[in-house]
């Protein structure tokens, strides 16, 4: 029986519901190092305004299928920020990982992330927003990012621990 990865991939900027969906221009300075707690916490909203924007989008014409944004209001520290609730109950989790940054790789993963990426394969997903809050963002899609911490040899993604 062979074991396929799901891809890790950029969402095709050609793509009109990908970039017609794009949230206003946020005022941000040119470096990440001098965000502001507020200015992160903005950074991190508009990443996941415009993956939930695209996932209705893309998920429009799918009867029965909801796509919910948990901290629309107010952060809700789950461990994901976006779920598409399929008609036949599939649930397909989301979390979203904001930078400003057009090439910062590195990203911050919590625990209880790591355990449910693990529990839930191929129903969770990451997703990593460059240049969030500009005019020219770009949204790359870790499918199943627990197989691909598995097979990172073949596909370079690592979980690494920073200790002090």
């Amino acid at each position: 029986v062979g074991f396929e990865l799901a891809a890790i991939k950029f969402v095709d900027e050609q793509d009109a519901d990908v970039m017609s969906v794009i949230p206003s221009e946020l005022p941000l300075p040119s470096e990440e190092s001098t965000l502001t707690k507020e200015q992160e916490r903005k950074v991190a909203e508009w990443g996941e305004e415009w993956v939930y924007r695209w996932l209705q989008r893309k998920h429009s014409t799918d009867v029965g299928t909801e796509v919910i944004w948990l901290n629309s209001d107010t952060e809700q520290h789950n461990f994901y920020d976006l779920t598409v609730m399929h008609a036949d109950g599939h649930q397909d989790f989301y979390e979203v990982k904001s930078t400003i940054s057009k090439d910062k790789r590195l990203l911050e993963v919590s625990e209880k992330q790591i355990i449910q990426a693990a529990r839930l394969k191929g129903s969770f997903n990451l997703v990593r927003v460059f240049g969030s809050g500009t005019r020219s963002p770009k949204m790359l899609l870790i499918a199943d990012p627990s197989s691909q911490w598995v097979h990172k040899e073949e596909t370079g993604v690592e979980l690494l621990v920073k200790v002090p």
